[in-house]
């Protein structure tokens, strides 16, 4: 996708979606309009602050081109990438993303921690999958452990 000169492209490290800030969903419904400071992924309807010029020029100058300013999710893109059934028990690994189906489901899962870059520990695999994000510990079926896309430590 090409952006129009003065339409910064940004990028959600949650899905993973490139799109105009334009196209993003909060800035056609939000009340507060362009005070709000926040732009929203019109795939998965994951919210995160508006990218600053000076984060924009800073990430053109290091090279971090993924749109939000933080360079988080290129440097994630690039390494070694597993769903999380695929790890043995006892395995500790980083967060890439949530290829959730549902916009619910990857919501329920940011409550409890689940955002890309956290550290997660898979405690069991059977009969179902427990991971532990922070303090928390969570119990997931098979079907959303393969769309919890990690990178093993």
């Amino acid at each position: 996708m090409m952006a129009k000169v003065g339409r910064p492209m940004l990028h959600c490290s949650m899905c993973g979606l490139d799109f105009e800030q334009t196209d993003s969903v909060c800035a056609d419904s939000c009340p507060l309009g362009v005070a709000c400071g926040h732009v929203r992924c019109p795939s998965c309807s994951f919210e995160f602050p508006a990218p600053g010029r000076a984060s924009r020029w800073l990430g053109r100058i290091f090279g971090k081109t993924n749109g939000n300013g933080n360079g988080h999710a290129a440097t994630l893109a690039g390494s070694v990438s597993a769903t999380l059934d695929r790890l043995p028990s006892g395995a500790r690994c980083r967060l890439q993303r949530l290829a959730c189906a549902s916009s619910g489901r990857r919501n329920t899962l940011t409550v409890f921690g689940m955002v890309p870059g956290t550290e997660i520990m898979l405690l069991q695999r059977h009969p179902s999958y427990v991971v532990r994000v922070g303090e928390t510990e969570l119990g997931l079926d098979e079907e959303i452990a393969r769309e919890i896309y990690v990178e093993p430590l």
